[in-house]
């Protein structure tokens, strides 16, 4: 037997150094890449957003999807527009609508200081779908939120961003929360 560096078989060598060059591929050269790819996806004017549970609604022209945070099959939706966030997410309940709004509500009171500043409006989306909509301030931004209920599916959009972020965007919030259908709301 041959004998090389360190006493070890030379004829080993080139798999372990093929191996070794996969490790750092994996490694090194994967999330080189993921960090090249981009996780958001701009969305032509007027597309339709697929949250789940037959509800959707039609993006403002300039928003993009998160791709890694929208799912569909778990409910949810995300849109984002520079540093402000445009969440929409759809579950079962079998709460009022008045209990979703006190619940959401207690959540955001709950998150990292917001302070709920407006009590909550009662609105018809342009498809006859009852919400309540509220506004808060925290020490990190600015937040509009709606719940809506239809049947046994219950919706929740929160929109949450910079102070100016959100004051520039707000009527695209508006927009996207007035075009919320839940299952066949017409």
């Amino acid at each position: 037997m041959t004998r090389g560096f360190l006493g070890l078989d030379r004829r080993g060598w080139p798999g372990t150094i093929a191996v070794a060059a996969l490790i750092a591929l994996i490694a090194v050269g994967l999330p080189m890449l993921n960090a090249l790819i981009s996780p958001q996806r701009a969305l032509p004017p007027g597309t339709v957003v697929d949250v789940g549970r037959a509800t959707t609604f039609t993006a403002a022209d300039g928003w993009s999807e998160d791709v890694e945070r929208t799912s569909p099959l778990e409910g949810r939706a995300v849109l984002t527009r520079g540093a402000l966030s445009y969440l929409t997410e759809a579950r079962p309940s079998t709460r009022s609508l008045e209990d979703e709004y006190a619940r959401f509500a207690d959540d955001i009171r709950h998150s990292a200081g917001a302070q709920l500043f407006n009590g909550a409006t009662t609105f018809t989306t342009e498809s006859g779908l009852t919400g309540i909509s509220g506004s808060y301030a925290s020490p990190t931004g600015d937040g509009v939120f709606a719940v809506f209920r239809s049947g046994d599916t219950a919706v929740r959009v929160l929109a949450k961003g910079p102070s100016d972020a959100m004051a520039t965007y707000l009527g695209d919030v508006e927009r996207m929360i007035q075009t919320l259908r839940i299952g066949t709301t017409t």
